[in-house]
This record gives C-alpha cells, sequence and structure tokens, in this order.
C-alpha cells in the first residue's frame, strides 16, 4: 500500500488584505500571498461541510489577476485534492494527492484553527463569525 503524503498547512498574519499561504505535500511545497477578495479562508471555513455530505468543492486563492484553485472531490470513500493554477482560464494541475477526510480536510481544519488564534488589525483581513466557527466545529465533532 502506498503511503499518503501529509499535507502541511500555514496561513501566515495577514497584513492589508493579503496573507501568505506555505502548503507542503511530500516534496512539494507552494507558497500563495493571497487576496482576500474573495475570502479563502471563509471559503474553506464554509465549505469542509461539502466533504462530509460527499460533495465536491472548490477555493479559490486570488493572485490578481491569476488564481489558485484548491479542489477537493469525494470519489469512493476517498477525498481526492488538487492543486490548480489558473491563468486566462487555463487550468494547470500542479498537485493531486487521495486519501481518507482525516488525511486531505483536517489538516486545513487544524491551520484554520491556528490561524483564528493569530492577533491582528480586522481592517487587514475579516474576522470568521463566532457562528461559523461553532457550525465548523460541530460539523467536526460528528464525525
Amino acid at each position: 500500500m502506498i503511503k499518503m503524503e501529509n499535507i502541511k498547512i500555514d496561513f501566515g498574519r495577514p497584513e492589508d488584505g493579503w496573507v501568505i499561504i506555505n502548503i507542503k505535500i511530500g516534496n512539494f511545497e507552494l507558497e500563495i500571498d493571497t487576496s482576500d477578495v474573495p475570502n479563502p479562508i471563509q471559503q474553506l471555513c464554509r465549505s469542509i461541510n461539502f466533504s462530509l455530505n460527499n460533495m465536491e468543492f472548490q477555493i479559490l486563492f486570488s493572485l490578481e489577476p491569476n488564481f489558485n484553485v484548491f479542489r477537493f472531490s469525494p470519489k469512493n470513500g476517498l477525498i481526492i485534492f488538487q492543486i490548480l493554477f489558473l491563468e486566462n482560464n487555463q487550468k494547470t494541475l500542479m498537485k493531486e494527492i487521495k486519501g481518507s477526510f482525516e488525511e486531505i480536510v483536517l489538516p486545513f481544519y487544524r491551520a484554520i484553527k491556528r490561524f483564528l488564534t493569530l492577533e491582528y488589525d480586522e481592517k487587514h483581513w475579516g474576522r470568521i463569525s463566532d457562528y461559523e466557527k461553532g457550525e465548523l466545529d460541530n460539523l467536526l465533532n460528528s464525525v
């Protein structure tokens, strides 16, 4: 059996509507300096329940004018995670892995929880509402 490559993700401290996101999967590393329009961390927070309900979802990370896309696609009890680069409506696959909910989605949940503990001025990045935080925790407690 092939060992699943661990996902390590870290959201930096926001500044002026931008945040650096670092993701490492095995030997693959990507640093994204993303805008808060649309807010990818809020999108992740709202979308994790889709994977619990066996629904595909994707998150856009705006590089202005280009995008990185994180796509989560449930299939046969696993989640296929893809990182794509979108430029001029052309998608380029940068990385794809398959794994369980725990292997693919939980590292993002943990990164969101760490991000929520950061201190920063709200003018730099919008806060996740207490309702959304509670919903996220409730969803994952039901797993």
